[in-house]
């Protein structure tokens, strides 16, 4: 169940199936532009191995997905399925249950990181930042967009190893 704190929501995250393990967590500020795109990207190159993945914001307000992240995402042919279902994505605030229950978390920034790990120590562990940071294209073009996700992309497919089977993803 959602819950309002000043202005800024705190939904629960996607449940991931009962038999699927612990999801990744990409965090960045708003969770509209960058961490869903990050997850949405994910989940369509490592989920048919079983992998997942979810988004949170250090600052969200339970915003729709940005229509510059949705269009990137559809012309990149990442489809919104009921395992990825990004069109539907409700921007939320991470919570210290996400962090208990990612199998990993990674911040799109080094300053995303740092702000977790000061937020909850305890997950410190836990935490990684992409290999670069990630521009936030917030309110920019379409094409600001789109170079936004092909960075994430990349950053993906160099740092998780392809699904069993699959020397290269997509």
């Amino acid at each position: 169940m959602a819950g309002i704190t000043g202005t800024a929501v705190e939904a629960e995250a996607p449940k991931a199936k009962s038999d699927s393990p612990q999801p990744y967590l990409f965090v960045c500020s708003g969770n509209t532009c960058r961490s869903p795109m990050a997850a949405a990207m994910f989940n369509y190159l490592f989920g048919a191995d079983g992998r997942r993945a979810v988004s949170a914001g250090l600052v969200a307000n339970g915003s729709p997905i940005s229509s510059g992240a949705l269009h990137a995402l559809e012309k990149r042919g990442v489809p919104s399925t009921a395992d990825n279902d990004y069109k539907n994505h409700v921007s939320r605030l991470v919570t210290r249950a996400d962090l208990a229950g990612a199998r990993l978390v990674v911040a799109v920034t080094g300053f995303h990181a740092t702000q977790l790990i000061m937020k909850f120590p305890e997950y410190a562990t836990k935490i990684t930042v992409m290999p670069e940071d990630v521009p936030d294209p917030y309110g920019g073009s379409d094409e600001e967009y789109e170079t936004c996700l092909g960075q994430i992309e990349d950053a993906l497919k160099r740092v998780f190893p392809p699904p069993a089977g699959k020397p290269d993803v997509r």
